[in-house]
């Protein structure tokens, strides 16, 4: 009898007789102690489809068996790691197939449930004037149109708010706390990101969680804390424009407005920001005398609490500084934003700089002025890594920056550059970030940029800016006064060059000597035209 140790084991090779049992046994311990798996070719051999680790990493030929020549020769542990089938199981294919299944159902009904919650949320907040405001004459407010700083400080000291019953209306629910409270965490989550990025807005990390709690006691007893029925009325006042209701804007900038004498020499941070944020109401609203002093009330506040360079002292800052008729004084301001410790300031600071020297002098240094905007880029650029940490942070200093640009190259008669950075600002403004920004900055980029558009006589971004600005006229006066100045700009193009076509035209017959016509080309060129939404920007009606 002869034998081969194929898998620590003898098998018989001869043909002795052998139980079933015997031969079971020894079939099922080959199999049980050897993972090789064996082939016959055609010939009869055997294949080795297995090696153990010792023989596979010094490449020598493994015979299969458990312990192996090889291993049993150097006096080593013979090891055999089963190989793995390549790509997933079926099992594997199948868990992943249910586990996107479900992830794609709870997709659908989150979106399902966001637009509900918008449905819900506009409907409850469009009824909410007829719970939350009193009988108030809304009207000696909306055309008061004062001028007079001094005046506006007496108005406010003045006034105070009286309704019909003696008490306000205190059936305020939970559900419109709620509601209410979602609409000052989303307007606040907008001005954080893209109006001032660099500035939070409310006074304490705590107050996101107490809104609801704090709204309720406003609503139903103002009296128990002016200061903050104040400041949550300022907000309330900024989140329904957010939203586009005028209306319930307009009810709680009233509301804001009467506690404004009340808290108007009370020096507190609370105050302080609420000042700030009705001079961002009143800019959004085009009242921009009413907007510098309600900026200026709330830099005072923030210099008597020694909070110089704070997020409320630059908030203020920057609320007069680019929208003050005063050169001196926003001079002055900037340079106080160019000591502040934020990059952001340093971008505002030379960015304002320049668009006010463009606004306020005839004939500025205009090299000066462009190396300065360049050097605002370049802190933009080298700053981007730590500073853009929001969202709107890099679209909001990017519009701003090319704004100068565009109003200083067309000053320095620069104008094909000056239209490369309008093409620019179009691109930035196809992204939906750019209709958060703050709106004094994006109607001053677009009115700088629908100048060079005019006179570079290009429709269709022309008409670009118009379609910009009336889809932002629906939340903001400001916008509507922008659109109404650039299609009176328009008007006013238009008509000169009809003017020089006329002059152009009777020189031409003059030195010909045919007078007989002159009348019916005067006659033509005056002729009525049809416009379209008020103004017609046709390549026709503009230029021939």
């Amino acid at each position: 009898m002869s034998s081969s140790p194929v898998c620590g084991g003898s098998v018989s090779t001869d043909g002795s007789n052998k139980s079933p049992t015997t031969i079971q046994d020894e079939a099922s311990r080959q199999s049980t102690d050897s993972p090789v798996l064996h082939k016959h070719s055609a010939k009869g051999s055997k294949k080795i489809t297995v090696a153990c680790e010792y023989c596979r990493t010094h490449h020598r030929k493994c015979n299969g068996a458990n312990p192996c020549s090889n291993c049993t020769e150097k006096n080593m542990e013979c090891i055999f790691i089963a190989g793995r089938k390549r790509g997933p199981k079926n099992d594997a294919l199948k868990k992943m197939k249910s586990e996107m299944d479900a992830l794609r159902d709870d997709i659908e009904s989150i979106k399902q449930s966001e637009q509900n919650w918008k449905r819900r949320y506009c409907e409850v907040a469009s009824s909410s004037p007829d719970v939350c405001t009193a009988d108030i004459n809304l009207q000696m407010f909306i055309h008061n149109n004062n001028n007079n700083p001094n005046e506006e400080e007496r108005v406010l000291k003045r006034k105070k708010f009286a309704p019909s019953k003696g008490e306000l209306q205190s059936t305020l629910g939970n559900e419109q706390s709620f509601v209410l409270s979602s609409m000052i965490n989303d307007f606040v989550s907008i001005y954080e990101t893209y109006i001032h990025p660099s500035h939070p807005l409310l006074p304490s990390s705590n107050y996101t969680s107490l809104l609801p709690e704090i709204i309720s006691l406003v609503i139903k007893n103002e009296k128990s804390d002016v200061c903050s029925s104040f400041y949550i009325y300022s907000l309330l006042s900024n989140g329904a424009l957010s939203t586009g209701n005028k209306k319930l804007a307009i009810e709680f900038f009233e509301r804001a407005r009467v506690h404004a004498g009340d808290v108007f020499d009370v020096v507190d941070t609370r105050v302080g920001c609420g000042f700030s944020m009705l001079a961002y109401y009143q800019l959004c609203t085009g009242d921009v005398t009413k907007s510098v002093t309600y900026a200026n009330i709330a830099k005072s506040i923030a210099e008597n609490m020694n909070l110089h360079q704070s997020h409320l002292h630059m908030n203020s800052i920057l609320g007069v500084a680019f929208v003050s008729n005063n050169y001196e004084e926003r001079m002055k301001l900037f340079q106080i934003m160019s000591n502040s410790k934020y990059t952001a300031d340093l971008v505002f600071c030379l960015a304002g700089q320049v668009i006010t020297e463009v606004k306020f002098k005839e004939s500025p240094n205009w090299t000066l002025l462009i190396d300065m905007l360049l050097r605002a880029l370049k802190i933009q650029s080298e700053a981007e890594l730590k500073l853009f940490h929001k969202p709107g942070d890099k679209i909001l200093l990017e519009v701003l920056v090319f704004a100068a640009l565009i109003m200083t190259l067309r000053k320095a008669n620069f104008k094909y550059l000056a239209y490369d950075y309008c093409k620019k600002l179009l691109n930035l403004a196809a992204d939906t970030q750019f209709n958060y920004l703050c709106v004094g900055v994006t109607c001053c980029a677009l009115e700088a940029a629908a100048e060079v558009l005019i006179e570079q006589r290009q429709e269709a971004e022309l008409n670009q800016i118009l379609m910009i600005l009336e889809k932002l006229s629906v939340k903001y006066e400001l916008c509507v006064a922008v659109l109404q100045g650039v299609k009176d700009r328009i008007r006013e193009y238009q008509y000169q060059q009809r003017q020089l076509m006329v002059n152009l035209n009777v020189r031409v017959h003059e030195r010909a000597g045919n007078y007989s016509d002159l009348n019916s080309i005067i006659h033509e060129q005056y002729a009525p035209q049809p416009m379209h939404g008020g103004v017609n920007v046709s390549e026709h009606f503009l230029y021939n």
